[in-house]
């Protein structure tokens, strides 16, 4: 079902996004089956809007000291 769903979205020209990644043997199946990005526990843990802003302020004051 999963390769089905990414076949389609490559033909619709589009890219796939799974949701839901908590492993990397997960991570590793998608990517062997094509899927262009993944989400989920695997890459960070939910947060609060104001860690999330901290932590971007952080990130964009950094790429721009560079």
């Amino acid at each position: 079902m999963v390769e089905a769903m990414i076949s389609l979205a490559r033909k619709l020209g589009h890219v796939t996004v799974a949701e839901g990644v908590e492993t990397e043997a997960q991570l590793l199946e998608l990517l062997r089956l094509g899927c262009d990005l993944g989400q989920g526990y695997l890459v960070g843990k939910p947060i609060a809007i104001e860690a999330f802003e901290k932590a971007f302020l952080r990130w964009e004051l950094l790429e721009n000291a560079v």
